[in-house]
């Protein structure tokens, strides 16, 4: 489960390493990479997340998993512990604990759905360093590169952020 801004292309390189032992899903939330934007965008949080992952388990017939997230797909995992706690085998959480600190959550909501468009790549991994720095500070060019491809989709050449801009504003709303 991914991060807040990010898509199921994060776990492209684990899922290739993982892939020989085990069957891997790895979903877009609502409004990131492939999946459909909302019009409703009080549809954008955690639980409503949760609800389509679960659903999506539930169509594929499966009723153990091994969980894996990042940031906000581990407060994702916490809620389906909390609910579905039978179907869980094993959870692997990255980057969330069981308090968020506020600067860490007015720094994300300083730059989610506000950041000013780009016209060439080289710009968006120049604008995906400045916002990211403070998280990924041993990244190396070829890092940051795949990075920022990850988080954005190609469109006739210029790139463009694979999210939503309005996933943000449930969180402006608080």
């Amino acid at each position: 489960m991914h991060g807040l801004t990010r898509n199921s292309a994060e776990f492209a390189g684990l899922a290739h390493r993982l892939s020989e032992r085990y069957r891997g899903i790895s979903a877009d939330c609502l409004g990131r990479g492939k999946s459909e934007y909302d019009t409703n965008t009080a549809n954008y949080n955690p639980g409503t997340y949760v609800q389509d992952m679960v659903s999506l388990l539930a169509d594929l017939d499966i009723d153990q998993v091994m969980l894996c997230g990042t940031s906000m797909g581990g407060l994702m995992q916490f809620i389906v512990a909390a609910t579905q706690p039978a179907g869980i085998r094993d959870m692997i959480i990255n980057d969330i604990g069981p308090e968020i600190d506020q600067r860490g959550l007015d720094r994300i909501k300083a730059y989610v759905g506000k950041t000013s468009p780009v016209t060439t790549w080289g710009e968006a991994i120049q604008q995906a360093r400045e916002l990211k720095a403070i998280a990924f500070p041993n990244f190396t060019d070829d890092k940051w590169l795949g990075f920022t491809q990850g988080i954005h989709r190609d469109k006739g050449g210029v790139p463009v952020l694979a999210y939503d801009a309005a996933i943000s504003q449930p969180a402006d709303r608080r």
